[in-house]
């Protein structure tokens, strides 16, 4: 078996001491919206550096934020308007209906 180095050791010490990943990833999102306290910053970057699964939850996560604003961005500058087809718009009434 090879022995573990030293910062691996640390990084399992330091994952069984910190906020678990279920309690920890709505902050990822918080961050996106508002300024977090430094509390939740300190737990945050704690978690990522012991976490490597929630490193690529976030960095998807800042992905798909930044693409949304983009889109936003041209849906905005540009006018674009979104309409339904009227058969579009019955289909949707129908299914709408059977859900009652």
């Amino acid at each position: 078996m090879m022995a573990l180095t030293l910062t691996k050791r640390f990084k399992l010490w330091l994952a069984q001491k910190t906020t678990d990943c279920k309690e920890i990833s709505p902050l990822f999102s918080y961050a996106l919206d508002r300024k977090l306290t430094l509390s939740e910053r300190i737990r945050i970057k704690i978690h990522l550096y012991t976490c490597s699964a929630c490193e690529n939850y976030v960095s998807n996560l800042k992905f798909m934020h930044d693409m949304f604003q983009t889109q936003r961005g041209k849906v905005e500058n540009e006018g674009f308007q979104v309409s339904l087809s009227s058969t579009a718009k019955e289909r949707l009434k129908k299914a709408i209906e059977s859900q009652k």
